[in-house]
């Protein structure tokens, strides 16, 4: 048995990830469904870490405004998070986001994964929701070829069956927005090439170490203050 690690939207929130990590131990495959960073204080100690532990990273809204420069399409608060990312994130870890890929697709222990922040019609902005259309999702399953299509975007933990296939939303890990404060994570074990388990998280972590970096960083508070509400 091998056990999958399904993680969405750290954006840059260190104590929950380092939480999760020392909960979960070690997997046998990381995946992260995009936003390594944007809304938190730590940039560079999530992205230090999706590099060396995540095998499979994909580019979400906030990793693409810094690459490219670009926040017009954010609030005027996460516009400021992303002008400071943009000026702390050093040159290595940069060049890291550049190079993620908008979509995944490929054989993990025998089951075919799919990975993207948004949706096939928009890769780092499309709000797939736990009441999709299942006619856009069979339609997605049969573009990729894949038994398990894993997204972020919405900040929201789901699981999803479509005929015989998963639609899996690992939640806000540094973000939630279900009105539940604890992040989320999913945990896919697979035996012989087939799932044999699914099974959802939820974890408790230090939000006023968070809140503390973002007051001393002089970032909006109000993305310390949503944490503690789960919006």
């Amino acid at each position: 048995m091998v056990r999958v690690l399904l993680i969405a939207d750290a954006h840059s929130n260190w104590p929950s990830l380092s939480a999760m990590h020392s909960e979960v131990g070690n997997a046998d495959f990381i995946i992260h469904a995009g936003d390594s960073i944007g809304y938190g204080p730590f940039p560079n100690e999530v992205v230090d870490w999706m590099k060396s532990n995540a095998n499979v990273n994909v580019m979400g809204n906030h990793d693409y405004a810094v690459v490219a420069g670009n926040y017009s399409d954010f609030g005027a608060n996460a516009q400021i998070v992303l002008r400071w990312t943009d000026e702390v994130i050093t040159a290595k870890n940069l060049k890291y986001l550049s190079n993620l890929k908008d979509v995944w697709t490929g054989d993990v222990f025998g089951v075919r994964f799919g990975v993207v922040h948004g949706g096939l019609s928009d890769p780092h902005n499309e709000f797939i929701h736990p009441y999709a259309d299942e006619s856009l999702l069979r339609n997605y399953f049969d573009k990729l070829g894949v038994q398990v299509l894993v997204t972020g975007h919405v900040h929201q933990l789901f699981v999803r069956q479509v005929d015989d296939n998963l639609l899996i939303n690992p939640g806000g890990l540094g973000q939630p927005r279900d009105n539940n404060p604890m992040p989320s994570y999913v945990l896919v074990t697979i035996e012989g090439g087939r799932i044999i388990r699914v099974e959802p998280h939820r974890f408790n972590y230090n939000i006023d170490a968070y809140k503390e970096k973002i007051l001393k960083e002089k970032l909006p508070p109000i993305f310390a203050e949503r944490l503690y509400q789960g919006r």
